[in-house]
């Protein structure tokens, strides 16, 4: 179902959101995907367009280092060093987010990186090696008191045929998997993630339009199903935006003895690329989230979260030039730090 966007509709062109000054969060969220970018570039970003390309490396290290995040700091630090091939011209980038002795005790080994611009393997996830990125976030994040973070793994991969970027997750924490009831409800992704989610919020179809209902005072205290709007942003280019307003069907389990979620794309209402608005832009939008107890685990309540995540955009132009495809060659990025972010910076996150 496309909606028809009646003129007073959440998403109408006459009620769209007005872009606004870049704020503090999307300067930090362009800096951590900026890392990422920096890591990962290959041939498919040559020739770039200039309003495509990320934070320079100082400005980036000097956003994340303002913030006052530490945890935003170590992540950017170990995208940084993710892949082996320029990890050693990165390095002092890395240093300079982190102390010199955290990166010392780094020993990669044969490890390789994180994000693979080949369609994913077909095996068992249990088969497929931790990655670079995940075992820095081992080392440095395994002694947080709170919930001791361990076993880190996350894979992102990107299927030049389908233009697919297929992401998946997984961590294992010492708390009980009832702990995570606001992170199995997506209503929850605006407050607990506003690095990249403006709003997500249920709906309802109404007219052939969508009307939004507020969120409540407590998220995660029901389990749902039905639609649910979100605004997210992916910008990594500073001043360039990458807004996309879509519905979500969503199937909410908060109050499952495992709580967890699904959510798949409904449909694209409107995808912004810096000053350009368009009616859809993303045909594929799927993610998972999943609490499972780690049976035998030799600590008490220990819980292994998982979640995926799928996504594609449709061909545009912006200023005269096709860069749909180009835009699915940098959903890698975006998305890495988008899902590291949530599953293993949600990991150890208190809920109030």
């Amino acid at each position: 179902m496309r909606p028809t966007l009646e003129p007073d509709s959440f998403a109408s062109p006459r009620t769209r959101y007005v872009p606004e000054r870049p704020s503090a969060l999307d300067e930090v969220r362009c800096a951590l995907i900026s890392a990422v970018y920096h890591a990962h570039r290959n041939d498919l970003h040559q020739g770039t367009p200039p309003f495509l390309t990320p934070m320079p490396l100082d400005r980036m290290v000097d956003v994340l280092d303002r913030s006052g995040n530490e945890i935003l700091r170590i992540f950017a630090a170990c995208w940084l060093l993710d892949n082996p091939k320029r990890a050693e011209k990165l390095k002092p980038y890395a240093t300079q987010l982190l102390e010199h002795e955290k990166i010392q005790q780094l020993d990669f080994g044969e490890k390789v990186g994180s994000i693979s611009f080949t369609a994913r393997p077909d095996m068992e996830t249990e088969k497929i090696p931790q990655t670079r990125f995940a075992y820095a976030c081992d080392m440095l994040l395994g002694g947080t008191p709170v919930c001791g973070p361990r076993n880190h793994w996350l894979g992102v991969w990107f299927d030049p045929r389908t233009l697919v970027t297929d992401i998946e997750a997984m961590v294992t924490v010492q708390r009980r998997p009832d702990a995570y009831r606001q992170h199995a409800d997506p209503r929850g992704w605006e407050r607990n993630a506003g690095l990249f989610f403006k709003k997500s919020e249920r709906c309802d179809a109404v007219a052939g339009d969508f009307e939004t209902r507020p969120n409540p005072p407590v998220i995660g205290d029901q389990d749902y199903g039905g639609f649910l709007l979100e605004h997210v942003s992916l910008g990594f280019a500073p001043g360039f935006a990458i807004d996309s307003i879509n519905v979500l069907n969503v199937s909410c389990g908060s109050q499952k003895a495992t709580p967890q979620f699904d959510v798949s794309l409904h449909a694209c209402l409107e995808l912004q690329l810096f000053l350009s608005w368009s009616r859809g832009g993303l045909d594929v939008d799927s993610g998972v989230f999943e609490t499972t107890p780690v049976a035998g685990s030799t600590v008490a309540g220990s819980t292994r979260l998982r979640g995926t995540k799928k996504a594609r955009f449709t061909e545009r132009e912006v200023l005269g030039q096709p860069i749909g495809r180009l835009v699915n060659y940098l959903a890698p990025f975006c998305l890495a730090a988008l899902m590291s972010t949530l599953i293993f910076g949600g990991a150890c996150y208190d809920p109030v």
